[in-house]
């Protein structure tokens, strides 16, 4: 199986957070990013750690944890100030901070008709 982190998204007045489960992923192996089509991009890799030192003929018994290549992207609404994304990753958990701004003012236009 792949492993695709769980995420609880919340949100407030004035930010929106993400929180990504990541139990067994090392800080070094995440990436977090945005594009220009208003997405949240959180990719990594959950490796595969050996407890014992493998030898040619050990075989798994069980094997339920996953492992392998992640990636999750969120569509972000447009009134994020993309200069002041923060992320911190402690415990297993990463943390991405959004900063909402106040949205522009929908100017009117008049169309003129011909």
């Amino acid at each position: 199986g792949s492993f695709k982190p769980r995420v609880d998204i919340i949100e407030d007045s004035g930010k929106i957070y993400v929180y990504a489960e990541l139990a067994g992923v090392k800080k070094i192996d995440v990436k977090v990013t945005t594009n220009e089509e208003n997405l949240l991009i959180i990719k990594g890799q959950k490796r595969i750690v050996m407890d014992v030192e493998s030898k040619d003929n050990d075989a798994y018994i069980r094997r339920e944890r996953t492992f392998g290549d992640f990636s999750r992207s969120f569509m972000l609404p447009e009134n994020i100030r993309e200069d002041s994304i923060s992320a911190k990753f402690e415990n297993g958990i990463l943390e991405i901070e959004l900063e909402k701004v106040e949205p522009e003012d929908k100017k009117e236009y008049k169309v003129e008709i011909k």
